[in-house]
């Protein structure tokens, strides 16, 4: 059996480059099939500044990423992704139990994400999670997922 060598750390403004490239690379399939599907990687290098920004590493290589935005009742997940090259290893499943941990440290209960209505696994995978659907305008689908707080 082998160990799981993927770690996590806040991103620094030198990951921009990588970051995007991983974000494009998990989003490519998508490309030229889905209709409105945003720029998933501009902006990073402003994201890494004012916003919290992880990466997943494997061997010291960006493998995956998550962007959080603090806002007054809730924390949204703006964007998480992994390489499709290193998915099934665990390191999406830690940076969304992360996405919780910053959220609870920050006194949100709530995280809030919106996704394309055409994703669908991504849809699958959210619900299953214990995401909810709260609402849906033209391409986008908005989720939210309650917290579960440790009673003390």
């Amino acid at each position: 059996m082998t160990q799981n060598t993927i770690s996590l750390r806040p991103a620094l403004p030198q990951d921009a480059t990588e970051l995007a490239r991983c974000f494009n690379a998990a989003y490519a399939e998508y490309r030229g099939v889905i209709d409105g599907l945003p720029d998933v990687s501009a902006g990073i290098d402003q994201d890494i500044t004012n916003n919290q920004v992880w990466v997943a590493l494997e061997d010291q290589q960006i493998i995956g990423g998550l962007v959080l935005i603090t806002q007054q009742t809730h924390v949204k997940l703006a964007n998480i992704a992994v390489d499709p090259k290193y998915r099934g290893k665990g390191a999406g499943r830690r940076l969304l139990d992360l996405a919780d941990q910053q959220a609870t440290q920050q006194g949100h209960h709530i995280l809030r994400l919106n996704t394309h209505k055409d994703m669908l696994a991504n849809l699958a995978m959210y619900r299953h999670l214990g995401w909810i659907e709260t609402a849906r305008s033209g391409v986008s689908v908005s989720m939210e997922k309650h917290i579960k707080v440790d009673a003390p």
